[in-house]
């Protein structure tokens, strides 16, 4: 960590004593807001005519250099406020002063948008939604400090799976539900243009860590989301789950600028997630099941082990954020830099998460034709899991028992002592290098290039090593797990432009060539002391396993797309692909990837209306694909040894040499429309997939000699949906203004076909099923039980639901012996609708306080910790009381029944006030500007479906095990954390 930032600070300290003497012909200003003068950033300014632009800094300066003299027309694009056009002339070695006072509210059609386009383009000429987050912004206005914290909620369509529940963690991303039965479903991301590593790190039953959260938020300028095959064809194979584009910050002319970024705050557990264990008390029931509540003890193991002089359990973690960047440069060279170090704490003690990174970005314009850019970022992490402590003492109810004899335990499953590094340690470490150089030439008006390269490489390692299992403590145990992941991307592109003499039609020919390289090797050695090594003379050795894997894929994809417009309103644009990817093998020839798509600025075809302001609709149809991992075509073997300790070779996998890519269709249309001198800004979308040749794995009988499972393309995948969007100025009046900005979408899968295969089994309690969503929550359903005495203890005549309906799995059939009957469908496992409601006040000009509330609803969750309480662990009042025929009924058919609940919620997901520090105090202080911002993330939970399962409460319905692709199963994973922290940005 160290060497990084000593690499960082020489960096910068070349990179500041560059010179900055501005040159001549320019255009320069500043972009504020018109109703209070405040300087307004991440603003993109515009000169259509040269294909120019730059971005507005933190102080509102903006300037575009080396622009020949002339009349030329800049439009300025921000979100949240009304485009401007002003013309300016440009007059030899002079620097023209254009300054914009931007009306708040509008819909920024000329934006310009990088991801899934061949090339740079304007919004207004492109079909498919593209979703564009500006960093900066939320950076000074809103609780957010990672990149999973800004994507959660804000972006229609994308939901994250799984609110990281620890300091470290990280959630999975879904876009617009999965377009796969059986392959993974996470998108694929780039960062200025190159393919990154988005893998999650360590991915264990409890926790996975985030290597997307590597990329500092303050490093970047805007976020694009492309959402399915309609927007990401030209991505090629892969792009199905979507794409992620991150785009940093940049140098500027001028003298050297710095950011300063602090952040300071703490994290910690909610108590109302502490649930109580049961015990039955011996003084009162010598025998189960007892009579009642009053006869049982309740054991809260915070509070107990406080009374036992040990402290409390969980911890406030310190967390705290650092950074420091500088832009600056001439005309000939701009140059951007920057220093991270994060650490967080999280609630236990052997859980945190330490992160430092260096980033530094060189721009040479040796002539107004021709940019190079080279881009430099690396980044450091030691992160330690929390592993299990949750699960195993306060989801699934510790030992309560232990504390009737004043066992050591006293009450936990597994004590806090036992994570101490000396007995129990397991932490990752990682580091991550991304290089990339970018070659921009414009040949001509209507000639030009682009050229991007860079290597993204990713190395972890994870070191495991237990004392708790060897006998008398004499030994250990070491599993050493090591990964290496390099991407390597080249992108070469172009386009010819033309339009009419009198401006009525023009036409851009784009082209390119791509090819991503990607490599994962793994290694495992794992160690098992069962004596020290010394401890007798010729005593035993580490009895040693290595293992180790090499996944590697190649792709390389040509396209081609044309695109017309008509006076810069109508737009038809046709793109097609070509594929080649080795991942299958030489069976595998190639795929095509067709893209069309239209877009209509009705709004400036003499529509008029004094109400709409704004209104565009659109349209995009196109294909891409999806690969299995590498080898799984080839049959594989694995070696071994004979009981003669002789070298064997054995079949491990059978392949299918006749495996083809998924392929994935996508049509989505809608429209965007500015209402009411723009106070009311909407856009809505809707889509429909399919998935064909949809990969699923068929179990293999052992009697052909192989056995394993053999994928297959025999499935086929429906997905359809609607987004909407709306930003309503409900409120301007002074001292306050209001928005409020809302994001609601509605997903539905349904699996149309999977051949011969009547079910797949996902994981202890999903399924996958035709006709139905997938991985659905599956298991039979008891609806009459009696007890054989009384009214506890043992249950007879147990009934289940023998199924109706749909292919006969849904409820309401006749009742059936459990053994005969089949499991159901309970419900979908993943959302069916999702709901984002940010509520922005701005008093006085300066205060601004914004309250984010994240819901979701229509599924259904297997809590097994719940099942756990119940059954096997005997934590629960009904495994003391027996007192429910069906709960009873359920703990002899299958515990799933007794951890199943609707899973819908709302939450105060971020809460936070922002101030801009006065004008006059910055001046004192040498400072342009500055921000102070208090902020609250998971604030409180306001709804949720379902409390109570047979009695037990429900500890959050958000947690899901992040070591399955599938959301609906939580086994007792650490629920969300809530934090506070205070923010400090200042620019100098």
């Amino acid at each position: 960590m160290s060497d990084s930032v000593a690499f960082g600070i020489t960096i910068l300290t070349v990179l500041l004593v560059l010179p900055s003497d501005a040159a001549s012909q320019s255009i320069s200003g500043r972009i504020l807001a018109a109703q209070n003068g405040q300087a307004i950033s991440a603003a993109q300014i515009s000169l259509s005519e040269l294909g120019l632009e730059a971005f507005s800094e933190g102080d509102g300066h903006y300037a575009i250099h080396r622009i020949p003299s002339g009349r030329y027309t800049v439009s300025v694009q921000r979100s949240g406020y009304r485009p401007a056009t002003r013309v300016v002339e440009v007059a030899q070695g002079e620097t023209a002063r254009l300054d914009f006072e931007l009306q708040p509210f509008g819909m920024a059609l000329d934006a310009t948008i990088v991801t899934g386009t061949a090339g740079a383009s304007p919004l207004r000429a492109i079909g498919s939604v593209v979703e564009r987050v500006l960093v900066p912004d939320l950076l000074s206005e809103t609780a957010v400090s990672t990149v999973e914290d800004l994507l959660t909620g804000r972006i229609p369509g994308l939901l994250m799976v799984g609110t990281p529940g620890a300091a470290g963690d990280g959630a999975q991303i879904r876009i617009r539900a999965s377009p796969s039965i059986g392959l993974p479903r996470d998108p694929i991301v780039y960062v200025d243009g190159v393919r990154i590593a988005s893998h999650r790190g360590l991915v264990e039953r409890w926790s996975a860590a985030s290597r997307l959260n590597d990329i500092e938020l303050a490093d970047i300028e805007r976020i694009e989301v492309i959402k399915g095959p309609a927007a990401s064809t030209l991505y090629g194979t892969g792009a199905s789950n979507g794409v992620i584009h991150i785009i940093t910050r940049r140098g500027r002319v001028g003298a050297p600028v710095f950011d300063l970024r602090t952040e300071i705050g703490t994290m910690w557990l909610p108590e109302r997630y502490i649930t109580e264990g049961w015990v039955a008390d011996p003084d009162q029931c010598a025998s189960i099941p007892c009579a009642s509540e009053d006869q049982l003890i309740g054991v809260n193991l915070v509070d107990v082990n406080k009374q036992r002089g040990f402290g409390d359990v969980f911890t406030r973690g310190l967390t705290q954020r650092y950074h420091l960047a500088a832009r600056g440069g001439t005309e000939l060279l701009q140059y951007s830099g920057s220093l991270t170090w994060s650490d967080q704490d999280g609630v236990v003690d052997w859980n945190w998460d330490r992160r430092a990174s260096v980033r530094a970005s060189v721009r040479i314009e040796p002539t107004r034709s021709l940019s190079i850019a080279l881009n430099g970022a690396y980044h450091d992490v030691e992160w330690g899991p929390p592993q299990n402590f949750w699960a195993s003492n306060f989801a699934w109810g510790g030992t309560p028992a232990t504390i009737l004899n004043d066992h050591a335990n006293r009450g936990f499953r597994t004590p806090p002592e036992e994570y101490d590094p000396t007995v129990h340690r397991e932490v990752l470490t990682g580091t991550r290098a991304t290089w990339s150089v970018w070659l921009a030439h414009r040949a001509a008006s209507w000639l030009s290039h682009r050229l991007v390269a860079g290597v993204d490489q990713v190395e972890e390692r994870v070191i495991e090593s237990d004392a708790t299992s060897a006998p008398n403590g004499a030994g250990r145990s070491s599993d050493v797990r090591d990964r290496n992941m390099p991407v390597t991307t080249v992108d070469l592109s172009g386009s010819v432009s033309f339009r009419s003499d009198d401006d009525a039609w023009g036409s851009v020919s784009s082209y390119g060539v791509q090819y991503v390289h990607e490599e994962d090797l793994a290694s495992r050695v794992t160690r098992n002391l069962v004596l020290p090594a010394d401890a007798f003379p010729g005593g035993p050795e580490p009895i040693a396993d290595t293992q180790r894997t090499f996944l590697e894929s190649k792709t390389l994809g040509v396209y081609f797309q044309q695109q017309f417009d008509w006076r810069a309103r109508i737009f038809l644009t046709g793109a097609l692909r070509r594929d080649e990817n080795d991942v299958l093998g030489r069976r595998f020839d190639h795929a095509f990837y067709p893209r069309v798509m239209a877009s209509w600025v009705i709004r400036e075809e003499g529509f008029r209306r004094d109400w709409v302001n704004q209104l565009r609709v659109r349209g995009a149809w196109g294909v891409s694909g999806l690969p299995p991992d590498a080898f799984v075509a080839q049959r594989q073997s694995r070696s071994g040894a004979s009981f003669d300790e002789q070298p064997i070779l054995s079949p491990f996998a059978p392949g299918q040499p006749n495996l083809q890519l998924e392929r994935s269709e996508e049509l989505e249309v809608g429209l965007d429309v500015d209402f009411s001198d723009r106070r009311l800004s909407a856009s809505f979308t809707y889509f429909e997939r399919s998935t064909k040749d949809a990969i699923i794995g068929r179990a293999v009988a052992p009697s052909l000699a192989t056995g394993g499972v053999r994928l297959e393309n025999v499935g086929e995948l429906k997905a359809w949906g609607t987004e909407t969007s709306l930003a309503v100025r409900a409120l301007d009046r002074q001292p306050a203004r209001w928005d409020l900005r809302v994001a609601f979408t509605t997903i539905d899968t349904e699996i149309v076909t999977m051949g011969a295969i009547d079910g797949v089994r996902v994981g202890r309690s999903r399924a996958h099923y035709r006709g139905f969503p997938l991985a659905v929550i599956s298991e039979r359903r008891v609806v009459s039980a009696e007890f054989v005495n009384g009214v506890s203890g043992q249950v007879q005549n147990i009934l289940c639901d023998g199924g109706a309906g749909r292919n006969g799995l849904e409820f309401g059939g006749v009742p059936t012996a459990c053994d005969l009957s089949p499991r159901l469908v309970w419900g979908r496992s993943d959302p069916s609708w999702l709901l984002n409601l940010s509520s922005i006040w701005t008093l006085f000009d300066d205060l601004r306080l914004t309250a984010n509330i994240d819901a979701q609803g229509g599924h259904w969750m297997s809590s097994d910790y719940l099942g756990a309480r119940h059954t096997g662990f005997q934590t629960s009042q009904l495994a003391y009381l027996q007192d429910s025929a069906i709960g009873q009924a359920y703990r002899q058919v299958s515990r799933n029944g007794l951890a199943f609940h609707r899973a819908g919620f709302a939450k105060l997901r971020e809460l936070s006030l922002a101030y801009p520090l006065p004008d006059g105090l910055m001046e004192q202080v040498g400072a342009m500007s500055g921000n102070l911002m208090i902020g609250l993330r998971n604030v409180a939970t306001l709804w949720v479906a379902q409390r109570f399962v047979e009695g037990e409460r429900i500890t959050d319905p958000e947690m899901s095990r992040p070591d399955d692709n599938y959301a609906g199963e939580s086994g007792g994973d650490w629920p969300p954390l809530s934090t506070w922290f205070v923010r400090l940005n200042v620019t100098f």
